[in-house]
């Protein structure tokens, strides 16, 4: 689990506080409606996994 939780935080993106993403199926623009989406759903993963990084700590 820290591994996981050390992953997202070394993937955020520093300027925009943003996590990435891309789609396997298809090429997307980042900047398009869908891509800008698809970060937003990204970002509110990782948020929602560090916001309960807590119940892992020893």
């Amino acid at each position: 689990m820290r591994e996981a939780l050390d992953w997202l935080v070394r993937n955020q993106d520093p300027v925009s506080g943003r996590w990435p993403a891309s789609s396997l199926n298809r090429a997307r623009d980042p900047e398009s409606d869908t891509g800008l989406f698809m970060a937003d759903i990204a970002t509110g993963f990782a948020v929602l996994a560090l916001s309960r990084a807590d119940r892992f700590k020893k």
